[in-house]
């Protein structure tokens, strides 16, 4: 039998999670993202991006980086999140720069979130100018949330992260699909 990760969840949490368009907002070719908001206090995680498993960019476990992304994301958001797909010519937005941190957090000014989050937009098949250059990236966050840190600490111990998502982008000048999918390690 093949499941799919809306069959996990409700096997997880009793019923299933559905998305609802009022999760993103897009404006022309932007679309935004957007925490979920849920009455129910376990964690609703969640993508509606179609991730093709033959890209090579899941983890060990079969896990896109669309629904790990929205993992990470979850853990700075009260584990709820999800990633829309994206429609052909867009790009996830970057982190506003805020003065007090805002939305430019730990998570989506992670380098793993970062890189799952290119990842994510490569295996839609969208076309590779669709995903926004670190630098550019990094230009919306704080500086309170740029440091050496590549993953929140506060993720779930059950999120299996590829060990190339882990890779600092500083030292990179574009982005590259990892050609070694086999390494993924459990957080701490």
């Amino acid at each position: 039998m093949h499941w799919q990760w809306q069959d996990l969840l409700a096997l997880s949490f009793g019923t299933p999670f559905q998305p609802t368009p009022s999760m993103n907002t897009s404006v022309g070719n932007i679309t935004f993202l957007e925490p979920v908001t849920q009455t129910d206090t376990k964690n609703m995680i969640s993508t509606s991006a179609k991730c093709s498993a033959d890209f090579g960019l899941h983890n060990s476990v079969g896990v896109s980086p669309c629904l790990l992304a929205a993992e990470i994301m979850g853990a700075c958001s009260g584990g709820h999140w999800h990633i829309p797909a994206l429609p052909n010519g867009t790009h996830y937005l970057p982190p506003k720069n805020e003065p007090d941190g805002g939305s430019s957090g730990l998570c989506s000014c992670s380098w793993v979130y970062y890189n799952l989050l290119g990842a994510c937009t490569a295996c839609q098949n969208i076309g590779r100018g669709s995903i926004v250059s670190w630098t550019r990236y990094r230009s919306g966050c704080s500086p309170l949330h740029l440091s050496n840190i590549y993953f929140p600490k506060n993720i779930s111990l059950h999120v299996l992260i590829p060990q190339w998502a882990t890779l600092n982008r500083k030292s990179c000048k574009s982005y590259t699909s990892p050609s070694d999918n086999s390494k993924s390690f459990p957080l701490e």
